[in-house]
């Protein structure tokens, strides 16, 4: 598999962050045993990874820390990290956040072509998505069309090519991310729609397996 994996992990002693991102390694490289795992986390996580904690993350290949500020929630650390990835991680890669169990072999990836890609929210069309009520709502607090999409994509699991255009991407979505904190939108996913349609619906389909 020539496609990297990234990770975001921001964790502390008192949470179950890291064991996720350790089940969902471990459940990787079950199936993909040439996999390069690369670990993007903050100063403040960097920090406990000691004793048994050090141990969970030991299926990294690569890990990647960043200095954020420590005024930051978890959570807003955590998503600063997602919505930057591209540009602090160089390579094609898969990004998947930590819940996720990977159940088989998925060097196909490497044969995707499109720039950035990934599944539609649920797996459905936008108009038959359960949550589509909580999506407008935070659609039309960040101030664009929502009403009009077809697609609604899911943030979890991402593939993106190393090109100009994913690293713009990511950046638009890094500063919708910060605008939306002034509007009370605290999820990364409806920025990450946003952004889609500002970039005139550069995402592709991701197959759904």
């Amino acid at each position: 598999m020539k496609t990297k994996i990234v990770y975001v992990l921001v964790s502390t002693d008192n949470d179950i962050y890291a064991e996720q991102a350790f089940v969902s390694m471990f459940s990787l490289r079950h199936f993909n045993k040439d996999a390069y795992i690369v670990l993007l986390t903050d100063s403040l996580t960097a920090a406990t990874f000691t004793g048994l904690r050090k141990n969970m993350i030991s299926y990294a290949n690569e890990i990647v820390t960043v200095e954020l500020s420590s005024n930051l929630t978890g959570q807003q650390r955590s998503r600063q990290l997602k919505t930057s990835v591209r540009n602090l991680v160089d390579g094609d890669f898969l990004f998947i956040d930590c819940d996720t169990i990977v159940t088989k072999d998925i060097s196909c990836i490497d044969n995707i072509t499109a720039d950035i890609a990934a599944c539609r929210d649920t797996h459905s069309a936008f108009l038959d998505n359960p949550y589509r009520e909580r999506c407008l709502k935070y659609g039309h607090f960040l101030k664009w069309p929502i009403d009009e999409e077809k697609d609604y994509f899911n943030s979890g699991v991402i593939f993106v090519k190393d090109v100009p255009a994913t690293r713009m991407f990511y950046q638009k979505w890094n500063s919708n991310l910060n605008a939306g904190y002034k509007r009370k939108v605290y999820m990364d996913q409806p920025s990450f729609a946003k952004t889609n349609y500002e970039m005139r619906h550069v995402i592709q389909h991701l197959p759904d397996e």
